[in-house]
């Protein structure tokens, strides 16, 4: 897809050369220019890098279903917001608040809608999957936060030039932001183990992308009672560096999400998936002929929860087990394949909860990735007559 490869592109060089212009901003009056610089600089690239991110993930939305592109709206709503809210950084610079990122009065408001609009879209996501327990609810990471936050005012810290409302109010945000990016990571772990092997890539990097945002907001807090209010450039490490790793993760998980819907990037005969989702092994040598197995599996592999169709798979794991290694299914077995994968498409059209299919869309696919045509040796050519892409039935 050109057109992904191409945003994904401008997205960062527009980053990098937002940072580059950054240097070109007059240093304000009574303020440390190279200070003010880095934080501008660094602020601008990584609001573009959210954002840009968010407008990734939008436009990888087609051919899902309402309820995926509501959750998922959510979440570019609350990443774009959380790029806009990195420009607090210079602006702390020209409060004069230095080691500071969250004490303007509007900035705190952005941060807030943006994290609780991530949480929700990332909640909602996950009740796609059926995923439930204490991770979902609400008060869940309340209750950490307030717990973390607690401590945090209660610990004692070093002298700071700030006052003591300044200093705790800074933690008691920043436990608020790291708390609820805990959870939805969290949440997007379970989504991980319960979805398909074409989800995985994307949730890999956007798990590994919450971790790093709730790793920095930790390491935050610790070093502001560790050292106080210390040198500016201790923000480098603690903020800029880790906010702007996470935006190019973000970024790269918004880049995998507009390949799921795509025939070339779903996985179907790898016997075990690495934590990005590349298969260690395949099933069959590139110079072996498909079977109808290879067709129920990929099938099945279009399914963005496999427990619902777990019956159906059970179907499948007795049908093969009684298999000798590299023998291929007989008439019958053939016609039972054939069953099991009309049951499989059927659920894929009528209770699929993730992704829009037809059954013309399903069998292109699968016509396409495996190659079949009218001579192939399998159910295939059997299949009922599917007229048009619009027909659901």
């Amino acid at each position: 897809m050109r057109k992904v490869s191409a945003i994904t592109t401008g997205v960062i060089g527009g980053a990098l050369l937002c940072g580059a212009l950054a240097w070109l901003v007059p240093n304000p009056v009574k303020t440390d220019g190279l200070h003010f610089h880095v934080f501008l600089s660094a602020a601008l690239a990584m609001a573009m890098l959210f954002i840009g991110a968010s407008a990734l993930f939008a436009t990888g939305l087609a051919g899902f279903t309402p309820k995926l592109k509501r959750a998922y709206r959510l979440v570019c709503i609350g990443v774009g917001l959380f790029g806009l809210a990195q420009l607090q950084l210079p602006l702390t610079v020209l409060e004069n608040n230095q080691a500071s990122w969250h004490r303007l009065d509007f900035m705190p408001v952005v941060f807030f809608a943006a994290i609780l609009t991530l949480f929700l879209g990332i909640r909602a996501f996950a009740k796609l999957f059926g995923i439930k327990g204490m991770s979902m609810t609400w008060w869940a990471p309340l209750l950490v936060f307030i717990i973390l936050a607690s401590i945090a005012v209660a610990l004692p810290h070093p002298p700071s030039p700030n006052s003591e409302f300044q200093f705790d109010g800074a933690n008691v945000f920043t436990l608020y932001i790291a708390s609820f990016v805990l959870f939805g990571e969290w949440q997007l772990i379970q989504v991980k183990r319960a979805a398909g092997a074409a989800y995985t890539n994307a949730l890999a990097w956007l798990i590994i992308g919450f971790g790093v945002i709730y790793a920095a907001g930790i390491a935050t807090v610790v070093v502001s009672l560790a050292v106080g209010s210390g040198p500016w450039y201790i923000d480098i490490f603690d903020v800029l560096v880790p906010f702007t790793i996470a935006a190019l993760l973000f970024i790269r998980a918004a880049y995998s999400f507009n390949f799921i819907s795509t025939t070339e990037h779903v996985e179907t005969l790898g016997t075990s998936q690495s934590f990005f989702g590349n298969a260690r092994s395949t099933a069959r040598s590139a110079n072996e002929s498909v079977s109808s197995i290879d067709i129920v599996v990929l099938a099945a592999s279009l399914v963005s929860n496999p427990r619902e169709i777990d019956p159906i798979l059970d179907g499948l794991r007795a049908l093969t087990s009684k298999l000798p290694v590299g023998a291929r299914p007989s008439a019958a077995q053939d016609v039972e394949l054939q069953r099991l994968y009309m049951q499989i498409e059927d659920y894929l059209v009528h209770k699929e909860q993730v992704r829009s299919f037809t059954r013309v869309d399903i069998r292109q696919r699968i016509g396409s990735q495996l190659q079949l045509g009218a001579d192939s040796a399998t159910f295939w050519t059997a299949l009922p007559e599917v007229k048009d892409s619009s027909a659901h039935a």
